[in-house]
């Protein structure tokens, strides 16, 4: 094609691209017939190539959508089911963590629901967390009802589909029983309302369910991972530190800020010693070791010499733990104890 040159007249010499630019009136005005014939050729060719290039676009964007469908359905693990479409979510979900649904006597749960509530009430049950499920689910209904994308190109709802897909960073098998199951539950519950209404051709896809299904990721990923996140962590620092939690924090943050201190006399050794229940040789090292991977600046990898020289120390593996895992977790820490 950018081979093709061409002499318009009027023009002078047309090629590759701008051979497209040429109007009907100046190809008339060519006489030469294998002019004609040349620029013929090339317009044809180049109405072939963007034929192409329009379905190859078609088949990258439809292979996308289908990616997008796979991860609103959990790789194809919710099947078509239209059964639950004669209740509005909000209702369903009032339905599910209402006991004993007694506002809405005069509503006959289908099978779908019940089935629904079943894995609800179990998951409660098991976690204890009702308080917690309850504020997720109508953190949920609030998400629906948030912005939506302020794009209606459907290319790029579902690219952004495909990245909060991707996004979810943790691994779900290293969550607890009932976090699995309750996160498996969210995805089952929108895609009974919103992922299954997806169409299996993109073209007749409707923009306004795409981008629900957007934003019900985005409500796992910023809200959900969250809470989920801040309960097992302050579920381990109960696990960890025990009963005088608090204390022991602030006793180990006041720890790592005494490398900072040139002082080598610390008025506070007493009350250091007496919570962590060590001798004052003990302390001294603990502070050594702060003081030699604090001190120094711009060494990399403060945190993993911290922790081979906590490790290297004779002080109870209990407290060897307690100082890792709040160095490893900080600044969350820290904000679950103030709050």
């Amino acid at each position: 094609m950018f081979r093709h040159k061409v002499n318009i007249p009027g023009k002078g010499v047309k090629q590759g691209y701008s051979l497209s630019a040429v109007p009907i009136e100046k190809f008339k005005k060519v006489k030469s017939k294998d002019i004609q014939k040349l620029l013929l050729e090339y317009l044809i060719l180049r109405v072939a190539i963007v034929e192409e290039i329009i379905e190859f676009k078609n088949k990258e964007l439809q292979d996308k959508y289908n990616k997008a469908k796979n991860i609103i359905s959990r790789d194809g693990k919710y099947k078509p089911n239209k059964i639950m479409e004669s209740y509005d979510i909000e209702l369903l979900i009032s339905l599910l963590i209402d006991d004993k649904c007694s506002k809405y006597a005069n509503v006959t749960l289908n099978k779908k629901v019940e089935l629904l509530k079943q894995k609800l009430d179990k998951i409660i049950k098991e976690s204890g967390k009702r308080t917690i499920v309850e504020h997720i689910l109508n953190g949920l209904i609030s998400s629906y009802h948030g912005e939506l994308s302020s794009s209606n190109d459907i290319s790029n709802i579902v690219d952004s589909i495909i990245r909060e897909g991707n996004e979810v960073s943790y691994n779900v098998t290293s969550l607890s029983q009932w976090e699995q199951d309750f996160i498996d539950f969210l995805y089952e519950l929108n895609y009974y309302y919103y992922g299954d209404k997806l169409p299996k051709d993109r073209k007749t896809v409707n923009v306004k369910v795409l981008n629900k299904n957007l934003m019900f990721l985005r409500f796992i990923n910023t809200k959900m991972r969250p809470i989920i996140e801040q309960i097992n962590l302050s579920e381990q620092l109960r696990e960890i530190y025990g009963s005088n939690l608090v204390e022991k924090v602030d006793t180990i943050n006041e720890l790592s800020k005494v490398a900072k201190i040139k002082n080598k006399d610390i008025k506070a050794k007493g009350k250091y010693k007496s919570v962590l229940k060590i001798s004052s040789k003990q302390l001294d090292s603990i502070i050594k070791v702060y003081r030699k991977c604090f001190n120094k600046k711009g060494s990399g990898g403060k945190l993993k010499k911290l922790e081979r020289g906590i490790n290297s120390l004779e002080i109870s593996d209990s407290l060897k733990k307690e100082i890792i895992f709040f160095e490893k977790n900080k600044e969350n820490i820290l904000k679950d104890i103030r709050s």
